[in-house]
């Protein structure tokens, strides 16, 4: 007896189980592809310097990411990094700084040792770390001035001797203070003594400065040798904060360019008139390099 095939129902159910089937590997691979994220939240740093570092304060505006040494990316503070790849993994991390306080020059701080540690990342959990950050051993300090009793910039060379810097209450305890007004406008005055030393070959050297004012003001250098006379280059104007602020200023390739033995920070300033007195705060300035 010959039986009959009823081809309708076979296509139907065909096309039935096929249907299952896609949605059960689409639904699968979907899952395997596109998992909740792994968090990683950084919501500050610590600083630790030895005593003779000076401050622990610090303005680390951004984080460079490493994961098991491949880049994750730059993150500003407070961090909140996700992660695709789960497990147990290294995390690197490098505190970051407007070069200059130039907003479209974010660099690493290369004065700092990065900070390293293992997690274990799962999808859709929160891991927590805070960093610890220290200078380098390497890290040579030729000025530390904390303008706690008294102040290393006394070398008078705007000949003015009723504008120079005063010890007043300020950031942490006491602060570097400038005023001028019309009976006396310019202000011009360095550290005491030339300092040596400073690396010639590329190596980073930078000046950490807090400071609040409503004028602008200038730094720079004077750097000469046992042949050539005195030379004055001021690198950058500092512009008005409200507000303390800290700016890291590079001074790596004027030193590396100049080849001089001496230097001398320098600091510039002029009344505006548009105030009663023009008034700069200072502290915790650092001369550094590697």
């Amino acid at each position: 007896m010959r039986t009959s095939v009823n081809f309708d129902f076979v296509k139907c159910t065909f096309t039935y189980f096929w249907k299952i089937f896609v949605l059960v590997i689409w639904y699968g691979c979907d899952q395997k592809l596109d998992p909740r994220p792994a968090q990683i939240e950084i919501p500050n740093v610590t600083i630790k310097s030895r005593i003779e570092q000076g401050t622990d304060l610090q303005q680390f505006s951004l984080l460079f990411a490493y994961q098991d040494e491949y880049f994750a990316g730059a993150f500003q503070l407070p961090a909140m990094i996700h992660s695709m790849s789960f497990g147990n993994f290294n995390l690197l991390l490098l505190p970051g700084i407007l070069d200059n306080g130039i907003k479209q020059t974010p660099v690493i701080y290369p004065l700092f040792e990065p900070y390293t540690t293992d997690l274990t990342l799962r999808s859709g959990e929160i891991t927590r770390s805070t960093p610890i950050f220290r200078y380098k051993e390497s890290a040579v300090f030729r000025l530390i001035d904390d303008f706690e009793t008294n102040t290393l910039f006394t070398n008078d060379i705007d000949a003015d001797s009723l504008t120079f810097i005063s010890i007043v209450p300020g950031l942490e305890k006491n602060a570097g203070f400038i005023q001028l007004d019309e009976l006396h406008p310019v202000i011009e005055v360095s550290n005491k003594d030339g300092k040596r030393g400073f690396p010639t070959d590329g190596s980073p050297v930078y000046v950490e400065l807090h400071y609040k004012t409503n004028i602008e003001f200038q730094l720079g250098l004077i750097g000469w040798s046992a042949n050539v006379p005195k030379v004055t280059s001021y690198k950058i104007a500092i512009r008005p904060k409200e507000d303390w602020n800290k700016i890291y200023i590079n001074f790596t390739t004027e030193i590396q360019n100049s080849q001089l033995e001496f230097y001398q920070l320098v600091l510039k300033a002029a009344h505006n008139d548009a105030f009663s007195t023009s008034n700069i705060y200072l502290d915790n300035i650092k001369w550094l390099h590697l």
